[in-house]
This record gives C-alpha cells, structure tokens and sequence, in this order.
C-alpha cells in the first residue's frame, strides 16, 4: 500500500463523496383552490420544501434544480366551497374563484420567501393547458398498457336538489376499522383512508340535509390490487433509503394486507344463517376482549361480493385498510377533461390521480419559462436574459431609507446568477424527462402524513405501470428512462396548541398571511423548521394568539414561536456586526484577507461536513441546533480574541509611552528615525497589517496582527454561517452577502474548497489581496426581533 492511499480523505474528497444527484426536482403539496394558505401549508409542508430546495439550489447548482407547486383548481371542496362563497355573496365564475384563491395563495408563498421556480395551476392558464395534455396522455398510456378497468359503480344523488353529489357534499362516519372520524366524505375520510362509497356509515348530503340515494355511474378505474408485491418491494427499498422517514414505510404497509371484514360479535347468529353463501374466506373470532369478529379474503373481489351480501341481509361491517381499485374518474363537470375511452365520454378526472402527475406539468412549465426566445434567437435571448437579470439582482438588493432589504433573492434570481456563471458554456436544452426519468437525477416530494395512501401507494403503483413505455408517444422504452420512483419527505400533523385544526373542523387554523402581523417571517421560518414534524405530530403554540391575558403580560412567560428567532436577532446578528463594524473603524471598510487559523478551518469543515450530512437525510430540525452551536462558538471565539486583544493593546500603549521617552532623552537622529518608520510601513503594507507610525518598532505590530487575524477568522466564520442559515433565514442573510459586497452566486454556492475567504473574490475585487465591504449604519439589524 503506497503512502497517498492511506491518507485521510480531504474535506472535499469527504463532500463529493455524499451521493446527491445532479439534477433535483423538490414538489410541494398541492393547496385546494378553495381557500387562502392556513399555517398548517406553510409549516408543514412549504417552509420545508423550500429550505431543502435552497440548499439544493446552493450544493448542486440552481439551474440543477426545480422548486414546483401551484393549486388544486379541481376537486370537490371546491365546488362546495364555490356554493357557499355564492351564497355569501361572491359574485363570479368558479374559474373565478378559484383563480382569486390563488392569487391570494401565491401572494402569502412570495411573503414568506418561498422561491418557486412555479407556483401556477392546475387549470389556470400555460399550466391548465400543459396539465391537461399530460392528463390526457398518462390515463390514454394506463388504458393501453390494460391497467384500467370500466366500473359501474355508485354515486350519491341528492333527490331534493336534483343533482348528484361531489365528494364533499356527503358527510358521514368512516368505515374503515379502527378509524373514528366524523367527518368522512364519499369515499375518503378526513385522516387519508379510502373505501368504496357503498361503505360510508350515515351519509347525509350537505346541501339540503337529507339521506341521498345511490345511482349508478359508470367510471374508469386502476387496478391497483395487481402491484402489492411491487409495493412490498418499494417498502423494503424506502426502509433501506436514509433519506425516507420511518412513518412512510410504515403508513404504506398498512394497506399492503390481505382484504378484512369485521363484525360485531351480536351479528354472529344472522352471520352463520349465510356464512355458506359467502365467497371463500378464513374466519377469525374474536380473542383478548375484541367486540368482532374477522373475515380474510384472498382478493378485492372476494371481500366485495360478500360485502353485497351483508348489505342486502342488513348486517353490519367495518372494513380494514386494503389495496383496492384506484378511482380514475368521476362524473362531476368541474374537473380536468377525461379522454375518451373504448366509446365512453364526457367524463372528468378524479382530482387525487390527476394531482399525482401534476408535478410533472409544472416542470414542463417552469422548463418552458427558463426558455430564452426563439431557436435561431439565442444571441438577443442572452442579452436579454443579462438584462432581466440584472434588474432581478437589483431589486433582490435594494435597499430602503431604513436599511431593510427591499426583496428576497427568488429561486428565478438564483437561476440567472447560475446562468450567467455559465455563460461560456452551450446552452443546454432540458426536458422534464432529464428531471424525471433520469437515473442521476431525483425528485423530492414534500407532503402531508395523511396524504401518504395518495403518494406512497397509488402514485407508486401507477408509476409503475408505465414503465417501459413512452409516456407522449406510447412507444417502448427502457425501464431506465421511464419514470422513476420519488423520494417522499412526509411529515406529520402541525398542531394549533394541543389540537388539529381544519377549516372544515370545530378550529378553525390562522392564516399563514394572519402571522406575518405578529411574527416576523423568518423567526416563524426558523421555528417551523425547529418543530420536528417529521418525527411526531407538534403543537404551534403562538403566546400572542394562545395565551391567556395573564400569560402575555407576564415576562417571565417566553413565547415559544421567539426561541428560535433569538438565535437569529442576537447570536446571528452579532456575528455579522461584530464583523463589519471591526471592518469600518479598524480599516475604513478595506479588509486585508488573509488565511482564516488552522483550528477555524477545522471547526469549519466538519460543521459543514455534518450540516450536509442532516441535509441529505432531510432532518431540518437538527438543522437548528448544529447551527446553535456553531454560530455561538464563533461568537466565543470573536469574544475571548478581542477580550485577549484589548489587554495586549493596553500593555502596548503603556510600553510605547515608555520606549518614547527613553528615546526622546537619547536623542536619536531624526534622520534614520523617519526611515526607519518608512522601511517598516512598507513592511507593513506588504503584509496587509494597517501600520501606526506611534507603535513601530514596539508590540502594537503583534496587536494589528492579531487583530487582523481575528477579523479574518470571524469573516470567514460568517461566510460559512451564511451559506448554513440561507435556506432558513433568506433575507437577512442576503442582506449580510450583500454589505460584505460579495458575488451571491460564490458566496451562497457549496463549489469551493472553503479554505479562505480569498476563494470569493476576483483580481478586479480585490486589488492587493483587500477586499473593500459596505459600511453598515449604526445600530442595523440584519434580523428582525419581534414587530
């Protein structure tokens, strides 16, 4: 073994290492067009989303990377929500209400720095028109590869309102065992199960108040039953993936079990009298106190033969969790058009399997806008795209009177600095497939725990039904570029204090735009992050909307919703004050830059080290604490320096009082003196230490040194801070980047070896190794305490 192979791995070595991917897609839940942004949105699925997807943006590239989301424009609680905003008094189309609702949804994600490469529709404009398409082309590719099955099913219709009912316009209790939630909707409940609609328990319809009847409606539906060992393999591989939380696994499990009845032990008697008219099955009776009684059926249609059979002798029944027939379409004409199929038509598409391949949609959106002009136009697209990005960095770096950045630095201002670092490279035409369907690139999804039947079953399933084949041309392709499985980042319910809040339930959620009155918006980013929703169901606890009087005025009381933000408006904002006030009174704002110490280097590397490590398995809370303790460790460290420095300087000042009035009785030539002072400043300059002619000669050389030493390191150390808290705290910390006058695309980028500060700055930047910072106004905070 030669000496080089035994050597530890650099730290860059140890960096490249961690396998990422080249190209990344980052999804976010798809909010119903039926309502504003509640806090649950933004804490539990778009803050996360959007901090993963900027520290994608920073590790891989931001023209690597897409950030996709926008609104469910179709789906029954819209048009239940339509009804009653008529009734209220709205007074417009359902397109225009929904499109009003996004409007107001796009505004609240732009307040909190959320940087969407897109955030459109799902029936709204470009999108509704690209969505469409792919609808068409995904259900048309399932019929041909046999996967779908022509039903007839039932439907409530409500006879006092002459109309058939939508998903939301039934309520009743759910079926499925072991569920309790009153607020089951036709075949789906309120906690993520599905069930057929013939199982709901004490429909009633929400428009008049009445039982509704049954009729049947004839729709398409996926035979999802015909991948559970497909799905008992994507299982094993997302318990195996660190980057997958442990309640994906689990959650998709529970469906991956034979089909059950249960029945109440008093139904035992009327059971027997027909037991035998039953499909094949193995009965379980009843042990340990259990109040039923179980049925085992090998397949969906065996349970569902003997369910027709319990219903029409009137014995009742719960189901369990099961693989059953994915509903692809629906007979409700608000929705995304359903292609014709073997002569049926007129019909639309279900709103959750459509909203599966909307992801998909959206980058073929967000690719069309990175698009520059024209073929044959790429000269004058370039300069265009220059110019719009440079009136985007602009405005992402203005500046108010107040010293308040004006704009956050969007993920398309991030593209553009991306692009324009790699103008001397050819333009590279992407398609959604090199996001999609490619094995070095991967497409994260960031999605609610109760959505996980939807995104770790049917999605799954649906998604391998169509490999080897070409999703637009239905021609064969191999399974390597088809569609790939997606990596889910599922968290769990966001909490207002101890409970679940809905706005369809008894609480009722603040909205996300309601706690930007209260809250500054990167304190509430910080602690969102802090909450740990990946790992359990947490409690928001705002004091100002929770306490009671005597809490808020008592402050001994800490709000909850501040703790994080502390570290931001105190421990953060020193740091960076420390930095660029030392900066204007020690060097008038021209920083000599110099290696940071061996040891901050060190501490440096491995906290970047670690922070890419939580990053890769997605644990953002643990985000928070490793950057608690490294940006209190550089504060120490800035503390106990000038703490050493001031002692020396003192002893200094004593030393050179003395030294002069010797020399002063000496009387020395005042000649060789005055050289002697010009040989040492230009000493001095050479090394980029500031030189007083009143310390040559004495200790104070040592001082400037260590002082110097100490700003570099500190420099150094809030570079490195910067790049870590970005993708929680955006604002303020560009607006560090932008007094510290560096280039944002190297300062925010994670291609550097990291060992100087000197990797920042250009020749033209930094003339003579010194690198001139803007003067930061008295008193200026780059975080905000509270409003």
């Amino acid at each position: 073994m030669n000496a080089s192979s035994s050597e530890a791995p650099s730290f860059r070595q140890q960096l490249d290492a961690r396998p990422w991917p080249k190209r990344a897609v980052v999804t976010a839940g798809m909010p119903y067009g039926n309502k504003s942004l509640h806090f649950g949105h933004i804490a539990g699925v778009f803050v996360p989303a959007d901090c993963f997807s900027r520290f994608l943006c920073h590790r891989l590239g931001a023209r690597n990377v897409l950030f996709v989301s926008g609104t469910d424009c179709f789906g029954s609680p819209i048009n239940e929500g339509y009804r009653k905003a008529c009734e209220q008094g709205f007074n417009g189309t359902l397109y225009d209400y929904v499109a009003k609702n996004h409007s107001t949804q796009k505004d609240a994600l732009s307040r909190y720095g959320i940087s969407l490469s897109i955030y459109e529709g799902s029936g709204i404009g470009r999108c509704g028109e690209i969505h469409q398409h792919i609808t068409n082309e995904f259900i048309t590719r399932l019929f041909e590869q046999g996967v779908l099955k022509r039903e007839t099913t039932y439907q409530f219709y409500d006879t006092q309102a002459h109309t058939f009912l939508n998903g939301r316009q039934v309520v009743g209790r759910c079926p499925v065992q072991g569920c309790k939630s009153e607020h089951a909707y036709a075949d789906e409940c309120d906690m993520g199960h599905s069930y057929a609609v013939e199982e709901l328990i004490a429909p009633h319809s929400t428009l008049s108040g009445t039982v509704p009847e049954m009729k049947p409606v004839e729709n398409w539906y996926f035979d999802l039953p015909r991948y559970r060992s497909m799905l008992d393999n994507f299982v094993e591989e997302n318990n195996a993936n660190p980057q997958v939380r442990a309640v994906v696994a689990q959650t998709i499990s529970e469906f991956l079990c034979d089909p059950v009845m249960y029945i109440k032990c008093s139904e035992r008697e009327a059971f027997n009298a027909l037991a035998s008219q039953l499909p094949e099955h193995t009965l379980i009776e009843a042990e340990n106190g259990k109040q039923s009684f179980e049925l085992r059926f090998s397949t969906i249609e065996q349970r569902d033969t003997a369910r027709d059979i319990l219903h029409a002798h009137q014995i009742r029944f719960r189901t369990g969790k099961t693989l059953v027939p994915f509903r692809i379409t629906g007979n409700i004409e608000w929705g995304v058009k359903a292609p014709v199929l073997d002569g049926v038509e007129g019909l639309t598409v279900w709103c959750w399997p459509e909203s599966l391949w909307a992801p998909v949609s959206f980058t073929i959106a967000a690719l069309e806008q990175r698009e520059c002009g024209a073929a044959g136009a790429h000269g004058v697209a370039c300069e265009q795209r220059e110019s719009n990005i440079a009136c985007e960095h602009d405005a992402a770096y203005k500046h108010n009177d107040d010293g308040e950045n004006a704009a956050t630095l969007t993920h398309a201002a991030l593209t553009a600095q991306g692009d324009l670092a790699m103008h001397d490279e050819q333009e590279e035409h992407r398609s959604w497939r090199d996001y999609w369907c490619s094995d070095d690139a991967r497409v994260y999804q960031f999605i609610g725990q109760d959505n996980l039947y939807f995104y770790g079953v049917a999605q799954p399933a649906l998604f391998e039904a169509l490999q080897g084949c070409d999703l637009e041309t239905g021609n064969q392709l191999p399974a390597q570029k088809s569609l790939h499985q997606t990596t889910l980042i599922a968290n769990h319910h966001v909490l207002l204090g101890g409970k679940k809040a809905s706005s369809s339930g008894a609480v009722k959620p603040p909205s996300a735009a309601e706690l930007l009155d209260y809250y500054p918006v990167e304190t509430l980013r910080a602690h969102f992050l802090a909450l740990a929703l990946g790992e359990k169901s947490v409690g928001f606890k705002p004091q100002i909307l929770l306490g009671s009087q005597e809490e808020k005025n008592n402050p001994r009381i800490a709000d909850p919703v501040l703790k994080e933000g502390a570290l931001l408006s105190n421990v953060f904002n020193r740091l960076a004050r420390s930095v660029l006030y030392e900066a204007k009174n020690s060097y008038a704002c021209l920083v000599p830059i110099h290696t940071p110490s061996p040891c901050v280097i060190n501490e440096a590397h491995q906290a970047l080290l670690r922070y890419d490590e939580l990053m890769f398995k997605v644990e953002l809370h643990t985000i928070m604490a490793h950057l608690d303790s490294y940006l209190r460790a550089a504060n120490k460290r800035w503390a106990t320096a000038m703490s050493t420095l001031a002692a020396k300087e003192q002893n200094s000042h004593e030393r050179t009082a003395q030294e002069q009035a010797s020399k002063e009785s000496d009387t020395p030539t005042q000649v060789a003196y005055e050289t002697s002072l010009q040989e040492q400043a230009v000493q001095q300059h050479a090394t980029h230490v500031p030189f007083s002619p009143e310390y040559a000669g004495t200790s104070v050389d040592t001082c400037q040194q260590l002082r110097l030493q100490t700003l570099n390191d500190a420099l150094y150390q809030l570079w490195v801070s910067c790049l870590m808290m970005e993708p929680i705290a955006p604002f303020g910390c560009q607006k560090i980047c932008d007094f510290l006058n560096f280039d944002p695309h190297s300062f925010f980028s994670w291609n550097h070896d990291f060992a100087s500060v000197s990797e920042l700055c250009s020749p033209a930047d930094c003339p003579q190794g010194m690198h001139r910072v803007k003067e930061l106004p008295a008193r200026f905070d780059f975080f905000q305490r509270e409003l």
